[in-house]
């Protein structure tokens, strides 16, 4: 399930974005979750990550652009589309690298083909990388090298040959399983999720990766893991 926030002082106008939103993740097949924000402040103390956010331009306080100035601070990936009532906003919109803009009263049409362009951008980024929020940011992580993934308590615990030191921060790993869930990973217990491209050998309970780690499977979930690894290693890919 992707995330998308919408940033809209009027209610109205973000229940209608939010409408189109399920209407196009209806005919297209899409999954979408919105979370809305009245204000641009309380969009930037959330510090949430988002897969895509429609930002109104003009909002009491902080406006628009200058959130979206401040937001692209940390974030220079989530495609931002811009909504407001005047078009000659449009040029400021390259200053945020804005990805699209919508000019209210917004139209199905044009929000549609908007959406089609976000979502193929999307499912580009999602092939290549694993976009990671920390402290500091969104942490970009090549899915190609990222060889498993644990949990210990509420931290999950990131295995990438990238770097030497592991990845750590707070979240689900039922979270990132959904997000990788078109991508050839599986789940060996119910804390380690593992990259099937890293994997070398398997045996009895335990399974060896390129890197040396070994790992083992979980009762529960040995049998239906080790069928999608041979599925996987066959060519038959999920």
């Amino acid at each position: 399930m992707r995330q998308a926030a919408i940033v809209e002082d009027n209610p109205e106008e973000a229940q209608s974005l939010n409408n189109y939103l399920e209407r196009f993740c209806q005919d297209h097949g899409e999954r979408f979750s919105a979370t809305f924000f009245p204000n641009a402040d309380g969009f930037l103390e959330s510090r949430q990550p988002f897969d895509l956010v429609f930002m109104d331009i003009e909002m009491p306080g902080i406006n628009g652009l200058q959130a979206a100035a401040e937001f692209r601070k940390n974030d220079l990936d989530t495609p931002l589309v811009l909504v407001t009532n005047l078009a000659q906003y449009a040029l400021r919109g390259y200053e945020v690298d804005a990805f699209g803009f919508l000019v209210k009263p917004v139209a199905y049409d044009g929000f549609e083909r908007t959406m089609e362009k976000v979502c193929r951008i999307l499912g580009y980024k999602s092939m290549k990388t694993l976009r990671i929020p920390t402290r500091h940011g969104m942490h970009a992580l090549r899915i190609s090298s990222l060889s498993h993934i644990e949990v210990f308590n509420h931290d999950l615990v990131y295995h990438s040959t990238d770097f030497d030191d592991d990845l750590v921060v707070r979240g689900s790993l039922k979270e990132v399983e959904e997000t990788l869930a078109d991508v050839a990973f599986v789940r060996i217990s119910s804390s380690c999720l593992v990259n099937m491209d890293h994997i070398m050998r398997v045996k009895g309970n335990q399974l060896d990766l390129a890197d040396g780690t070994t790992l083992y499977f979980s009762r529960p979930r040995k049998k239906q893991a080790c069928e999608e690894i041979a599925n996987y290693l066959a060519g038959d890919e999920r």
